[in-house]
């Protein structure tokens, strides 16, 4: 066979053959097609990408100037205009809060905190709140009306007294000013003390026995050096003058400023206890003061002969003209007040007062809370 031949039988395909050369040259066609104009489909994303590759250099540039000396600029360093008083942060109301120096957000933050158990135990907790900077935790640590950790009161003591000590004693619960001749049971539990030395108090008191000073706690029989240490400065014995004259205590006329010069309890919850008073509308028994916060029964039982009620001075509500909003009252839930005046729109005037127990528009136990503040006149 020629050498022409043999080209020619080397380069002759089948039917098949030739079909499938055709096909992978259209696909190499394509490919190089893709290849020389893929920037036509692409540029779009290459234009956002260098957008966000834009933003992505700009965040961290502002990252980079966002250090710690830049932050303390957002913290106040200057409480010139902060007048600290002492105050325990378990007890404190907004109005004490602000004028400590703290933002609307902090108090929050403190009050939902409170609100799901927790207490303040030592000074170092507040500095645990979230947004209290150190320099404001700094500046307030010395009026915080709260121990320092137990530590504080390891220097009185040698290392093995400590130790000895701190076994023999339960912990301290929660601190809080107290006077010795009327707190309950619960509450010496709560500051440290044992079953065995509350019945020796409970044993001293019955038999005449009174705290006429802070050091007689002391003289209790069982309770040791370090107890006392660690709740003295919270003990609160009123001083007793030498003419003493019993002063009726007038729970509806009463100024904050007078129930701070009684002194005790009084003076503690002065502010409270005008403030619950103004959203009563005044008190009508004695009894009320247990409903102020921090007000304890033991404390005004030893001056139920001193209290004096003037129930003239309580404001009522007239349930036969009163609107929806006048009627708003500790006592009554809005769906309360929703019935009393729904009752009112279909029946006309109530004719007594006690139709709203008879009607069942209010429960026993709320009408006879409220029966005193209402009025059909």
């Amino acid at each position: 066979m020629s050498r022409k031949s043999q080209i020619k039988e080397y380069f002759s395909f089948t039917k098949g053959e030739k079909k499938g050369i055709i096909f992978l040259l259209i696909l190499i066609f394509i490919t190089v097609l893709i290849n020389q104009f893929s920037h036509l489909f692409t540029s779009e994303n290459q234009v956002q990408l260098k957008k966000y590759s834009d933003n992505i250099k700009h965040f961290e540039k502002s990252l980079a100037h966002y250090d710690s000396t830049e932050n303390n600029k957002f913290i106040v360093k200057d409480f010139s205009n902060i007048k600290p008083f002492k105050f325990n942060p378990n007890t404190n109301t907004e109005s004490d809060w602000k004028l400590l120096g703290f933002s609307d957000r902090q108090i929050n933050t403190i009050k939902n905190w409170q609100r799901k158990g927790g207490k303040f135990k030592y000074k170092s907790d507040l500095q645990r709140i979230y947004g209290v900077s150190f320099e404001l935790y700094e500046f307030l640590e010395p009026y915080i009306n709260l121990p320092e950790k137990k530590e504080s009161f390891q220097n009185q003591y040698s290392e093995n007294q400590v130790t000895e000590t701190l076994n023999d004693v339960p912990e301290v619960k929660r601190f809080f000013d107290f006077n010795p001749n009327l707190i309950s049971d619960n509450e010496w539990l709560e500051l440290g003390f044992t079953l065995k030395q509350i019945s020796v108090i409970r044993n001293y008191l019955s038999k005449g026995g009174v705290f006429n000073k802070k050091e007689d706690l002391k003289k209790i029989y069982g309770i040791n050096e370090f107890q006392y240490e660690r709740v003295k400065d919270y003990i609160n014995i009123p001083d007793k003058p030498e003419n003493h004259q019993v002063i009726k205590i007038d729970l509806n006329n009463f100024s904050e400023e007078e129930f701070i010069k009684l002194g005790g309890f009084w003076k503690n919850n002065a502010g409270r206890i005008v403030k619950y008073r103004k959203l009563l509308g005044g008190f009508s028994s004695m009894e009320q003061l247990s409903e102020v916060y921090g007000v304890k029964a033991e404390y005004y039982t030893a001056k139920i002969n001193d209290i004096y009620i003037d129930t003239e001075k309580i404001v009522r509500l007239n349930i036969n003209f009163a609107e929806k909003t006048e009627l708003k009252h500790p006592y009554l839930s809005y769906t309360d007040i929703d019935k009393i005046i729904d009752y009112r729109n279909k029946n006309g005037a109530y004719k007594n007062i006690s139709d709203l127990k008879e009607k069942s528009i209010l429960s026993i136990e709320i009408f006879n809370k409220i029966k005193p503040y209402l009025t059909l006149k």
